[in-house]
């Protein structure tokens, strides 16, 4: 038979910050550690001394308190988004020497955004209905079911207080620029489909 030729798209949905970042110590809290990701670039793993843990592999990280969660310096839910999305090569990969921090949060942010950019499809998670809609759109096809009805976070449940919320803030400032740049991005994106889709 024929050889199908197909063809590959990168795509990813976006959280608001503040909410990912809560999301994600939930997750931990309940067990959860990543512990086989391998955070492989350029070809190699990190060092321990590039990439240490926060915690105990012997032992976990299940019910961490949410103010020991945001004192780990090393841990990776910081701006998880930005680093995601960025090109680490371009920073040496999780090497901290070399770069002073606020020229490696830079080219990483300035990285995220031009992959960002550069992808067929991005989504909002606050923004599902929309996302869906630019979804089936871009790709000519349509789900049975509403994105948004399994949207659904615990984050909301978490209780956060006004001090810890700033340090959440202030620890994942490069996701809020991004999250701020990728909601622009999208709603220029939608608005052209919707002119798109207007007869005459």
């Amino acid at each position: 038979g024929a050889r199908r030729i197909r063809r590959y798209f990168y795509t990813t949905f976006l959280r608001e910050p503040t909410a990912r970042f809560i999301s994600e110590y939930r997750h931990v809290n309940r067990g959860a550690t990543w512990i086989a990701s391998r955070h492989i670039c350029n070809g190699r793993a990190p060092t321990s001394d590039e990439l240490p843990l926060c915690f105990d592999p012997n032992l976990g990280w299940d019910d961490v308190s949410l103010d020991e969660f945001l004192h780990c310096p090393f841990n990776l839910a910081f701006n998880r988004q930005t680093r995601m999305l960025a090109d680490l090569t371009l920073v040496n990969c999780y090497a901290r020497n070399g770069t002073d921090p606020r020229t490696r949060d830079h080219t990483l942010l300035e990285s995220a955004k031009k992959n960002l950019k550069n992808m067929a499809f991005f989504g909002i998670k606050e923004r599902m209905d929309d996302s869906q809609t630019m979804f089936e759109w871009l790709f000519n096809l349509s789900f049975n079911r509403r994105l948004s009805a399994w949207s659904r976070s615990k984050s909301n449940d978490t209780d956060v207080s006004p001090e810890q919320m700033r340090q959440i803030r202030e620890r994942n400032q490069l996701d809020i620029e991004l999250y701020d740049y990728a909601v622009k991005l999208f709603e220029h994106r939608l608005a052209l489909i919707q002119n798109r889709s207007l007869p005459g």
